[in-house]
C-alpha cells in the first residue's frame, strides 16, 4: 500500500499527470478560439458584396478558410492536435457557411423592406394630400392616382411577403443560373454546405500529412 502512494506522488507521476492537464488546457482553448473566430467570419463574410460570393465558389472559400483558422490556432496555442480535428473541420466549415447564409438571408429581407417602405411613404404622402381646394377635374384625376397607388402598394405588400420568405431567397441566389423551381434551391444550397465541410476536411486532412501525427488531448 506505502508503495503504491509512493508511486502515485512518485515526479513521473506528477510530471505525467500535469502535461495531461496542460495538454487538455491548450485543446480546450485551440476550440473556443477555432469556434469564436469561426463565427466572425461566417457573420462579416454575410456582407461581401453579392458579386463576388460566386456561387458553388464561395462556400469553398469559407471552407479552405475555416480549415486556416483551425490549423492557425492549433499551432498558436502549441496543441498536439486532436483526433477529432477532421470531423470538427468540417463541422465548423459547414456552420460558418450556415451563418453567412442567415446573414445574407437577413441583408436581403432589409432591402425589401426598405424598397416597401419607400412606397409606403409615397402612399401616405398621397392620402395627406388637400384635395379641397381641387376643381372637380382635378378631384376625379386625383382619385384615379389614390386608386392606382393603392394596387400598387397592395402589391408590392404582397410582393413583399412572396420575397420575404427564406425560400425565395434561395431561388433568388440562384436566379443567374436561371428561373429554377422547388426544390433544386434548396438542394443546390445543401450541396454548397458539403463543398464548404469537404473542402475545409480536405485541406486540413493534407496539411496534416506534412506534419507529425496529431493525437488525442487525453493522449
Amino acid at each position: 500500500m506505502t508503495d503504491e502512494i509512493h508511486l502515485y506522488n512518485s515526479p513521473e507521476q506528477k510530471e505525467r499527470v500535469g502535461k495531461q492537464k496542460n495538454s487538455f488546457a491548450t485543446f480546450l482553448l485551440w476550440l473556443v478560439s477555432s469556434i469564436t473566430t469561426v463565427i466572425v467570419l461566417g457573420y462579416f463574410s454575410a456582407f461581401i458584396p453579392g458579386r463576388l460570393k460566386l456561387l458553388g465558389l464561395f462556400p469553398c472559400f469559407l471552407g479552405l478558410t475555416s480549415s486556416f483558422i483551425i490549423l492557425y490556432w492549433r499551432n498558436m496555442w502549441s496543441c498536439s492536435g486532436t483526433k477529432f480535428i477532421l470531423p470538427l473541420s468540417f463541422l465548423l466549415a459547414i456552420t460558418c457557411f450556415g451563418i453567412s447564409t442567415y446573414f445574407s438571408y437577413q441583408k436581403y429581407n432589409a432591402i425589401l423592406t426598405k424598397q416597401f417602405n419607400t412606397q409606403k411613404s409615397q402612399h401616405i404622402a398621397i392620402k395627406k394630400k388637400n384635395t379641397q381646394s381641387l376643381t372637380p377635374e382635378e378631384e376625379k384625376t386625383d382619385r384615379e392616382i389614390r386608386q392606382s397607388f393603392r394596387k400598387i402598394f397592395e402589391s408590392e405588400k404582397q410582393n413583399l411577403r412572396d420575397k420575404s420568405s427564406f425560400r425565395a431567397y434561395l431561388s433568388h441566389r440562384v436566379s443567374s443560373l436561371g428561373n429554377w423551381s422547388k426544390p433544386w434551391p434548396e438542394f443546390f444550397w445543401i450541396i454548397e454546405f458539403l463543398f464548404a465541410g469537404t473542402f475545409s476536411s480536405l485541406f486540413t486532412r493534407r496539411f496534416l500529412k506534412k506534419t507529425v501525427p496529431i493525437t488525442s488531448p487525453d493522449e
